[in-house]
C-alpha cells in the first residue's frame, strides 16, 4: 500500500466542515504546516490496495468536505465510506505532479536490503530506466546495468513484473500515480519470484515508514 493504514491517523469531522479545517486537523496532529501539505486522494486498486491517484490543489478543490463527494467515489468506488488521503510534506523533492507527469514511487534493492529513494515526478513519455538514475547512482552502477520491477502487492504474497527500461513510462509500461518500481543490479540474477521473496511479505521499507509518519 502507498502508506501504513493501520497506522495512520484518523479524523472524524462533519462533512460540513472546511477542507481548510481537516488540514488544521493534519497540521496539529502531525506538526506539518498547512501551506506545506501536499495531499493525494488514494485509490482502492483491483488487488485491494490503496494509491496515491490525484493531488487535491487546496486552493482550486471545493472548500467544503461534502463537495468532495465525486471525489470520493471516484477514489474508493463506493457512495460511503472515509475518504483515505496520504499527506507528504512540500519539499523540493516533494510537490504535485504536471498534467505531463506521473507520480512514482522508487525504491532499489542493493546489500543493505530494500531502500526507498522517494515519490519523484516523472515525464510520462521518459523510460523506465530514466526513472532508475537516483537507484542507479546508490547502486554504483550505469542505468543500463538495472532492472525494473513493478512492485504488486497482493496481500498476503508480493507479486513483482519486469519491466523493460526501453519502455515508456505511460504507454509501454501503463505506470500510473503509486505504481511502485523496484531497481536492482542485473548482475544479481534475480527473477521475479526471487526478488519477491528478498522484498517479503511487506513491502514498505523502514525510511519508508519513517517518512509516512512525519505526515
Amino acid at each position: 500500500d502507498a502508506c501504513a493504514w493501520e497506522a495512520s491517523p484518523r479524523f472524524c469531522l462533519p462533512e460540513t466542515s472546511m477542507l481548510a479545517q481537516l488540514m488544521a486537523a493534519v497540521e496539529a496532529e502531525a506538526g506539518v504546516p498547512m501551506e506545506q501539505q501536499l495531499i493525494w486522494v488514494c485509490a482502492l486498486r483491483s488487488n485491494g490496495t490503496f494509491r496515491p491517484d490525484f493531488c487535491l490543489d487546496h486552493e482550486s478543490e471545493p472548500d467544503r468536505l461534502v463537495e468532495l463527494g465525486e471525489l470520493r467515489r471516484r477514489a474508493l468506488g463506493q457512495e460511503k465510506g472515509a475518504l483515505c488521503l496520504c499527506v507528504l510534506r512540500r519539499g523540493a523533492e516533494v510537490c504535485a505532479p504536471k498534467d505531463e507527469e506521473v507520480s512514482l514511487v522508487v525504491k532499489y534493492l542493493g546489500d543493505g536490503g530494500l531502500t526507498y529513494l522517494g515519490q519523484p515526478n516523472v515525464a510520462k513519455a521518459s523510460t523506465v530506466g530514466q526513472a532508475g538514475r537516483a537507484a542507479a547512482a546508490a547502486l554504483g552502477c550505469g542505468v543500463g546495468e538495472l532492472r525494473a520491477f513493478e512492485e504488486v502487492r497482493h496481500a498476503p504474497e508480493v507479486v513483482c513484473c519486469e519491466l523493460e527500461l526501453e519502455d515508456s513510462i505511460s504507454r509501454d509500461a501503463e505506470l500510473g500515480h503509486g505504481d511502485i518500481v523496484c531497481f536492482v543490479k542485473a548482475s544479481e540474477g534475480l527473477d521475479e519470484d526471487t526478488l519477491a521473496a528478498r522484498i517479503g511479505p511487506d513491502p514498505l521499507s523502514s525510511k519508508r515508514r519513517r517518512t509516512e509518519s512525519e505526515a
